[in-house]
């Protein structure tokens, strides 16, 4: 990876390689700013890295690679307790002898840990990926978010191995994130679909002429889908499936997924799906250090003419009063009500009754729930109504951009006591 900046820096110096807002930088600015980053690895060979600001995360996990230091990018939220307890799992973990750099899972359902990868897990899929995505010299990519969130971090870092250009912005307003994209004449977003739910309205083609949306980590929701193509007409929408022990396992493109809903897809070159009582099984050679395949990070799916169907994880089902319902699918149907922005669904378990399911919704200007909830009774049978209704003006995210389930469990808790 330094060896590519290298070269480009030298074979194109004065080509931007990256935008942060108003700040622009060159090939050559980026390898002269890596030269110049100084660590505080504390004589250790693993570096955690607690910057915030995304220039400064990149510039010292490029300066700790070149350096032969193991580089770890914490979260933003990560405590000084969570940031000790990691430092010394790291220094007690063999599997770090055999990595170039470690990542940190989301801790969506508790403290993150840490994932240990060679340069190469990543590195040797860099052309399949960036075929896949039509990524090359030419592309300019924007991106929202923080680079401890694995996605964030390997598509930099496969848009500056091209060549390209990465444009992100650290400001919080979707109206200037368009703006930023204007300027930079983006040609590729790539965001969670919790941040595509919040830019879309914000998506026009007058303002923007986009030619390919990438979005990964959650399945798309088919409202969304088709709201993004009537705002960007001309626009290629491609969703992957993946897990940061895993990296990239499948895909497939919007309009497929209008057709199959839950749809991820064909796998991925060189990577093999396996299914073992509706459980997925992968094998890749791009795995994390440690990681014994078949792996599977408990999701559950079948396979139709068109692909890989993803049933989600346990966590995705709850059984009501001894109904099963999938929580995606009643978000889904929320998500086409006209008077809903945003919605999530969630479960709380219940001694009398099982899993009893929240749903919280973010409305549109002048709504009432009252209202809203009779525009959904048209869309939700009756055994996939939520025992409790939320409004909340958005729905909350944590430093990856996946939502922040914990905070919304507390507020449940809080709500019904």
């Amino acid at each position: 990876m330094i060896q590519k900046i290298k070269a480009w820096a030298q074979e194109a110096p004065h080509r931007q390689a990256l935008v942060i807002d108003d700040k622009s930088y060159t090939y050559c600015d980026l390898l002269r700013m890596m030269n110049q980053t100084i660590l505080d690895s504390k004589s250790s060979d693993v570096c955690f890295i607690v910057e915030h600001y995304p220039l400064d995360q990149l510039m010292t996990f490029l300066a700790a690679l070149s350096l032969g230091i193991k580089p770890v990018i914490c979260h933003p939220n990560l405590s000084p307790e969570v940031r000790l307890a990691l430092a010394s799992e790291a220094s007690a973990s063999d599997l770090r002898l055999e990595a170039d750099f470690g990542i940190l899972t989301s801790g969506t359902s508790g403290k993150p840990k840490i994932l240990w990868r060679t340069m190469s897990s990543w590195l040797d899929f860099f052309a399949e990926q960036n075929r896949t995505f039509h990524i090359n010299q030419k592309t300019a990519l924007f991106l929202k978010g923080n680079f401890s969130f694995s996605g964030n971090l390997n598509m930099a870092l496969a848009i500056l191995y091209e060549g390209g250009q990465l444009v992100i912005s650290d400001k919080p307003s979707p109206r200037s994130w368009v703006q930023l994209c204007q300027t930079c004449q983006v040609s590729h977003l790539y965001l969670l679909p919790s941040l595509l739910q919040v830019l879309a309205s914000h998506l026009n083609s007058r303002d923007l002429d986009l030619s390919y949306i990438i979005s990964s980590s959650q399945t798309l929701p088919v409202p969304l889908i088709r709201d993004l193509y009537d705002r960007q007409p001309t626009c290629d929408i491609i969703v992957f499936y993946g897990a940061s022990e895993l990296s990239f396992i499948s895909w497939c493109k919007g309009r497929e997924i209008l057709d199959n809903p839950n749809l991820v897809g064909r796998a991925f070159k060189n990577v093999q799906i396996k299914l073992k009582n509706n459980k997925i099984y992968v094998t890749t050679p791009y795995a994390a250090v440690g990681v014994r395949c078949p792996y599977t990070v408990e999701d559950y799916g079948h396979f139709s003419k068109a692909g890989l169907i993803l049933e989600g994880r346990p966590s995705d089902w709850a059984n009501y009063a001894g109904t099963k319902l999938y929580l995606p699918r009643i978000r889904q149907k929320l998500l086409s009500c006209s008077f809903v922005k945003d919605a999530f669904c969630l479960k709380l378990s219940s001694h009398l009754a099982g899993d009893e399911v929240h749903a919280f919704l973010v409305l549109k200007d002048g709504i009432s729930l009252p209202e809203a909830k009779k525009s959904i009774a048209s869309v939700l049978l009756a055994t996939e109504q939520p025992k409790y209704w939320h409004t909340i003006d958005a729905i909350p995210l944590m430093d990856s951009s996946k939502v922040d389930v914990q905070y919304l469990k507390e507020l449940c808790q809080k709500r019904i006591h």
